[in-house]
This record gives C-alpha cells, structure tokens and sequence, in this order.
C-alpha cells in the first residue's frame, strides 16, 4: 500500500504543477480596447487603444456596421487630423487654430481692475492662509503623537524569530529523492 500513496502524492504534486503552470502562461490574450471619436460632420470614427496612434486601424460607424475609414484626411470636433491609407493611420497632427487678419482677440477685463477689488482679494487670501496654517500645525501635532506610539511599540515588540511558527522548507535534495524513491517504487 506504500505505492498507492506515493502514487496519490505524485498525481497531487503534478496535479499543483499543472495549476501553476496555467497560472503562469495563461494564453487568453487580452481583450481590445477600442476608444471614440467624432468628426466635424458628426461621423463616429472607432480606433484601437486609449488613444489614435500610427499604425493603427480606424474603423467608420455606419448603420450597417463597421467599415474601414477611407483613405484621407479626417478632422475630429477636438482638432485632430488623423491621416488614413487602407483604413491606418499614417498621420494625426493637432489642427493650428487660425486668427482671421482683421480680427483680434477680445481683451478680458483684468481682474484686479481697481485697487479695491484687489485689497479684498488679497485680505480672503491671507484669511484662508491663516486657517491653513493652523491646520497644518494641528496635523503636524498629530503626526508627532503618531510617531511617539509607534516608537513606544516598536520598543515593546520582540525581535522576530529566524522561522516563523509552523515554518517547514524543503530543500532541493529532499525534494529530488522523494521523487527519484517514488519512480524507483513505480518500476517494482
């Protein structure tokens, strides 16, 4: 009966083996993701990854499905021309935003037009920096008490021992001969 027993612990050590070993080269592959993007013209464009890259497919929504985008040039509402050649990317570049010649950008008022505006400003900033910093010194008082208990148990606490309770390794050697005895006892 020596033999069935070694053989159950050989089927469990394997069986473990086989598990670990899924575990390790698990070959599902990963899912793909795919983000969005909308046209200046309100067309979905669908592209794989977090964000459009060269060299990857871009894909048109239609009623009937998914097509290829064609080849081109597609400007996105967010400014991108994202350049297409058999339905890749070969080119995304940031549309330049063009000022018209005669026109200018408007002036905004500046917020501190009048001393007054800006006394008031700068009186609820050093209001605010006052309670912040007694929030600050409050925490700091906090932590210190902190470290002066984690202090007080770290001096309680013993050292730890070489091997943790119930602690059993098992070296190389040992190992090998109770798989080498286990053959040996199938070959019988």
């Amino acid at each position: 009966m020596n033999i069935q027993k070694e053989i159950a612990e050989l089927k469990s050590a394997f069986s473990a083996l086989g598990e670990e070993i899924k575990m390790r080269f698990n070959d599902e592959p990963a899912p793909i993701q795919f983000g969005e993007l909308t046209l200046v013209d309100g067309t979905i464009i669908k592209y794989e990854g977090d964000a459009p890259a060269i060299g990857s497919a871009l894909v048109v929504v239609t009623a009937e499905g998914e097509v290829p985008a064609p080849d081109g040039v597609h400007e996105t509402d967010s400014g991108l021309l994202i350049q297409t050649e058999g339905g890749v990317i070969t080119e995304i570049e940031e549309k330049e935003m063009q000022v018209e010649a005669g026109k200018k950008e408007e002036e905004k008022p500046a917020e501190f037009a009048t001393l007054e505006n800006f006394e008031t400003y700068r009186a609820s900033v050093e209001e605010r920096m006052a309670n912040l910093e007694k929030t600050l010194i409050s925490m700091l008082g906090k932590v210190e008490e902190t470290f002066a208990v984690f202090e007080k148990f770290s001096n309680q606490t013993p050292a730890p021992t070489e091997k943790p309770f119930g602690h059993t390794k098992v070296e190389k050697n040992e190992a090998l001969a109770g798989f080498a005895s286990a053959f040996k006892n199938l070959k019988k």
